[in-house]
């Protein structure tokens, strides 16, 4: 069941007249509506997040973030009633929070077939292109291969089923999903409580040292990132002691 949460449904509406606060595409610029904007957004990602689909870990993430920014907020809301080290405190940590919840919006919110277009302008988010794509369903698995290197860094590669001598990516997706978790054993993709979404077939993910020693369990598929239901099926798990 989806819940549209409308706290402050008249936010995108009033932002399209005042064509002020679309920066970078849907951040808004003044901190007044940046701060409603977020807070939309965050409010229909927690009511809806078992219906898009959004891992709880990275719900736990975003709902952290949020909490650090609104006290920072809340110091500089009042512009009789603030300093200049709150003022600065501020733009430091929105620059920050943009940066995250772009990037969330990114992963989880702009491709995410689950969430309808009037849902995404609700939240203030740009809908993304009604075109729709001629590509195929992806049907093959991606062949994945984990490296470990210096410093708790591990490699990641993926390869066509077909083309095992190097790294390549599918000619109908526009990127690759990998599903990973260290330490505990998972039974099964779903179980897996962090993402990397990436239009390379070579990269590499950091780990921390205190997770030397701990195994690395992941899986990867094919993403077609217009059409997320033309994606292809999980490739099976591989797993590597992170050392």
């Amino acid at each position: 069941m989806l819940v549209c949460v409308t706290i402050t449904a008249n936010l995108v509406v009033r932002n399209a007249k005042t064509n002020r606060t679309m920066a970078k595409g849907y951040i808004p610029r003044k901190d007044i509506d940046f701060f409603n904007w977020q807070q939309q957004l965050v409010s229909m990602a927690v009511a809806n997040a078992t219906a898009w689909g959004i891992p709880t870990a990275a719900m736990g993430v975003l709902q952290q973030q949020q909490a650090a920014y609104e006290p920072q907020y809340a110091a500089i809301s009042n512009r009789f009633h603030r300093t200049q080290a709150q003022v600065a405190g501020h733009r430091k940590g929105r620059e920050q929070y943009e940066k995250q919840l772009r990037q969330f919006v990114r992963q989880w919110v702009t491709f995410n077939s689950a969430i309808s277009p009037a849902q995404k302008l609700t939240a203030g988010v740009n809908p993304g292109g009604n075109k729709r794509s001629q590509r195929p369903q992806i049907s093959d698995q991606p062949m994945l291969l984990l490296q470990m290197m210096e410093g708790q860094r591990v490699k990641v590669t993926c390869r066509m089923e077909h083309d095992s001598t190097r790294p390549s990516m599918h000619p109908h997706a526009d990127a690759l999903e990998l599903r990973y978790s260290v330490g505990q054993e998972v039974a099964n993709v779903s179980e897996c409580e962090h993402s990397h979404i990436g239009t390379r077939a070579v990269f590499t993910l950091q780990f921390q040292p205190q997770q030397a020693g701990h195994i690395l369990y992941a899986y990867v598929r094919w993403l077609n990132l217009k059409q997320h239901g033309r994606s292809g099926p999980y490739s099976s798990r591989q797993q590597l002691m992170i050392a």
